[in-house]
């Protein structure tokens, strides 16, 4: 009998033993230990929690789960709890817990945690309470906080980037008055419009070169505001008459080019009397002082194959000449390459 009372005094001690132990490291430890009944009751919490939440161990056991944590966090803790009943209706062995919450602080902050929740079973296999650890990351969290602020910041600077290049790409190649393209611009589309006529022996690209009639003697008289106004007038109309394969470009001073893609000279002069007519029109309807600046005359040239741009706009030069020189206001075609021209 004797042996057996010092037996069962030497489990006990080794039991008290093993549990102020166990206690011993929960309260040094820096990561809050915490044991939860299946009702949502703490049970036992380390006097780590003040340090992490400000509260005392007996403040933080008698908090509700809303006193505890941030509305989010609340959701993840009772949908485990719920999964966790179920797991134990159903005699399945449930999981762990693993995962991210956010607890509630006394100074009114909060404080990020990675939480692992392990359910406790007594010798029978029942499971009896919920044995939890939460340690501090709310420097992780401010790191990664941080990046995705520098990543969100720097994808704004990238799109602002994009704005800013896409805008000094338009202030490069438009025309600040007429907004049409400059004469950079045009220069390109006429290159293109040659690679395309050499790689396509059956294709029509026509030239058009108009220059606004007596337009510098109207600026020495009625000033350049008057001027300008004329010029944008100009491409209003023009715009208006465009099909929408047309590249109108800004080419100097008050001339303009118009890039003509698949259309042959006969129907590229059309166009052009086209142009011609509606410019005249137009200006029946404007102020008094727009009555001598009524016309445009307009050089027509279609690119002949194997022709550089610019021989292609030196003889489309040439018909704006040839048209000044019959009398403005006419559309004149341009020669072939082998023909002199008539005016």
């Amino acid at each position: 009998m004797l042996r057996r009372r010092t037996e069962a005094n030497d489990v006990h001690e080794h039991l008290r033993i093993s549990e102020e132990r166990h206690r011993l490291l929960a309260e040094q430890a820096n990561d809050v230990i915490w044991t939860m009944s299946l009702d949502g009751r703490i049970t036992y919490i380390s006097p780590s929690v003040e340090r992490l939440r400000g509260f005392t161990r007996e403040e933080a056991m008698e908090q509700s789960l809303e006193e505890t944590l941030t509305p989010v966090s609340q959701a993840r803790s009772i949908a485990y709890l719920q999964r966790l009943l179920i797991a134990l209706e159903r005699d399945e062995r449930p999981d762990d817990f693993h995962g991210e919450l956010q607890y509630r602080c006394r100074d009114g902050s909060t404080v990020w945690t990675s939480a692992h929740v392990i359910p406790y079973a007594d010798a029978s296999g029942a499971v009896v309470e919920l044995l939890g650890v939460s340690r501090d990351i709310s420097s992780r969290k401010a790191v990664e906080d941080g990046l995705r602020t520098a990543r969100a910041e720097a994808e704004q600077s990238r799109r602002s980037l994009e704005i800013v290049n896409a805008e000094l790409s338009l202030l490069a190649n438009t025309d600040p008055l007429t907004g049409t393209d400059n004469r950079r611009s045009g220069e390109r589309a006429l290159a293109d419009a040659v690679r395309s006529r050499a790689e396509e022996d059956s294709a029509h690209i026509s030239l058009l070169i108009l220059d606004i009639d007596h337009f510098k003697s109207f600026n020495d008289r009625h000033g350049h505001l008057a001027g300008d106004r004329v010029l944008i007038e100009l491409v209003i109309d023009l715009r208006a008459r465009m099909r929408g394969t047309d590249t109108l470009a800004r080419w100097g001073g008050e001339e303009f080019i118009v890039i003509l893609h698949d259309c042959p000279l006969q129907q590229a002069l059309q166009i052009a009397e086209t142009f011609r007519a509606a410019a005249a029109t137009a200006a029946a309807a404007r102020p008094p002082i727009h009555d001598e600046l009524s016309t445009i005359s307009i050089g027509v040239a279609e690119a002949a194959p194997g022709e550089s741009v610019t021989d292609w706009v030196h003889r489309a030069d040439q018909a704006l000449y040839a048209a000044k020189s019959a009398g403005r206001n006419r559309a004149h075609p341009a020669p072939t390459p082998e023909q002199p021209v008539r005016t």
